[in-house]
């Protein structure tokens, strides 16, 4: 990279994860909670309590099941922005910027799988809010490491955000794991939800602000918003509880199943392809259609509130149409969205092509979290085992498209994912196939 930095530049997208209920065990009792939580102005505990009638979460998990999906979004949404701030778009080798990408998918996998053990009690609550804090020095280093300093540098900052990022989804996780259980499709579109809004929240940030501040004092306001998770977690103080990891043959069963196998395969593909969007998109737009910066950057938004807005419809088409007509209509709806992708040479049918795949992408999860999420032992290990499978994905998917991008050609970049999600709607296939199998032997 050559050159200073004059114009700002920025990060993008989202957040959120989920939460999962209380304890309906009266051998549990819950812990009192904070002063002024027992009522809620907002609303959010009312819309809560219509998806999750007696399950609702109370009002210190809510906010803190709210926020800390919030907060994952953003930071997987900044990976589409940061390579656009840092114009990666002029010179740079695309091999070099999939290596980014790689390297903070590395960096959550490892947090993740380093601190879900350790997640019960006040050492859960105290290294969630560690990862946040962590959050904030590594968008901080991030704010000093811009071009023409060396690419090394930023690729260990994300490697650093990617570590809190798995370090947050631990926490996150644990504190949901009834509320997943019990309501398991209501609890994905919710969780969806608010990623994608943590996603769009921080698109439009960096979108507004591009031509606005420098490049250093958007990475400076990012900084600031982990930061904000810690106060809420602390304020509300959301009891953690404490579980057993030994593992049974319940859970080693769960696991060696063909319903296990199937979902872990869907959710690699499917973040693979959705995440090799919204990681390419601004540059490709910038590099293939001419698009200015900050549209490239706004567009992206224009994707994850597509998703977010198609998750809560699909809520309700999915109890008055036919499952199996709804997934073949969203596949192939999704197909030709990527393929109109790939052919555009305009922004208004680049914008169609962003509002089809979205809204194709939203009836899987809450299909599979119908068929298989009642199947399974409760267990949160098993939970967070079927994460790490679409994080494999997302892993894997937007580095290698840096190769396809280099040695094929910017226009094969979008097709990759659109076969890709050929492969979920022939695991979605399998997964209802093999549901109404085991229903038929029982």
């Amino acid at each position: 990279m050559s050159g200073h930095f004059s114009k700002p530049n920025s990060l993008t997208s989202g957040a959120g994860f989920s939460r999962l209920a209380d304890d309906s065990s009266s051998q549990n009792r819950k812990p009192p909670e904070p002063h002024g939580s027992q009522s809620d102005p907002s609303g959010i505990r009312t819309a809560l309590a219509s998806a999750f009638g007696s399950y609702t979460p109370t009002a210190a998990k809510a906010y803190s099941w709210i926020s800390g999906f919030f907060l994952c979004g953003t930071l997987l949404g900044l990976l589409g922005v940061l390579p656009v701030c840092w114009r990666y778009y002029i010179d740079l080798d695309s091999r070099l910027v999939g290596l980014h990408f790689l390297m903070f998918y590395v960096g959550m996998l490892g947090g993740h799988t380093g601190t879900r053990r350790r997640m019960q009690g006040n050492a859960g609550r105290v290294l969630t809010a560690a990862a946040a804090v962590l959050a904030f020095l590594a968008l901080t280093g991030l704010g000093f490491a811009l071009p023409p300093a060396p690419a090394a540098w930023r690729m260990a900052g994300l490697l650093v955000l990617g570590a809190a990022a798995g370090i947050l989804a631990s926490g996150v996780f644990q504190m949901v794991r009834q509320f997943q259980h019990s309501r398991p499709a209501a609890a994905l579109v919710l969780n969806g939800a608010f990623f994608g809004m943590g996603a769009t929240f921080v698109t439009l940030l960096v979108g507004k602000t591009y031509s606005h501040v420098t490049v250093q004092t958007q990475m400076f306001i990012l900084a600031a918003i982990p930061l904000l998770f810690v106060i809420i977690w602390w304020w509300r103080r959301p009891p953690i509880e404490a579980f057993d990891f030994a593992p049974s043959r319940a859970r080693i069963a769960d696991l060696g199943s063909v319903a296990a196998v199937l979902f872990s395969l869907l959710l690699f593909f499917q973040f693979g392809t959705e995440w090799s969007l919204a990681a390419w998109l601004p540059l490709l737009l910038i590099r293939r259609l001419g698009c200015e910066p900050e549209t490239a950057i706004l567009l992206l938004s224009v994707y994850f509130v597509a998703r977010i807005a198609g998750n809560f419809v699909m809520r309700y088409l999915l109890k008055r149409a036919s499952h199996t007509k709804i997934l073949i209509v969203s596949t192939f709806t999704a197909m030709l969205g990527y393929f109109s992708l790939t052919l555009t040479k305009s922004v208004p049918g680049a914008v169609a092509a962003l509002i089809v795949i979205g809204a194709g992408f939203s009836p899987i999860y809450p299909l599979v979290a119908e068929k298989v999420g009642h199947r399974f032992s409760f267990h949160p290990s098993f939970y967070e085992t079927i994460f790490l499978a679409s994080i494999g994905g997302a892993v894997l998917a937007p580095w290698a498209l840096g190769y396809v991008d280099y040695y094929l050609g910017l226009n094969l970049v979008m097709l990759i994912p659109a076969f890709g999600t050929l492969d979920v709607f022939i695991l979605v296939l399998l997964i209802m196939l093999e549901s109404k199998l085991m229903a038929e032997e029982k």
